[in-house]
């Protein structure tokens, strides 16, 4: 199983969020090796951790998922994060 969570701060100066992402994968076997953090923008980014830290700039919502990649199976997270961006 296969969790992704977050933990945002706002910069009050302007638009700019600042997330952790962390994603989380239950004792696997074989481990889990690589993981891989992607948006509904088609932009991705591989951790061996699992874990970022991104600044989220552009206005509007954005869904976040996370797929864990393993010897016999990547498994993809199990719910999807949604952020959304206000302007100001």
């Amino acid at each position: 199983m296969v969790t992704l969570v977050t933990n945002t701060t706002e910069n009050k100066d302007c638009s700019d969020l600042w997330v952790n992402f962390t994603c989380i994968s239950s004792e696997a076997n074989p481990p889990v090796y690589n993981y891989l953090l992607s948006d509904d923008e088609d932009e991705f980014s591989l951790s061996e951790s699992g874990r970022w830290i991104k600044r989220i700039s552009r206005e509007g919502k954005s869904i976040y998922n996370c797929l864990a990649f393993q010897l016999v199976e990547n498994v993809t997270s199990v719910r999807n994060i949604t952020l959304t961006v206000n302007g100001k």
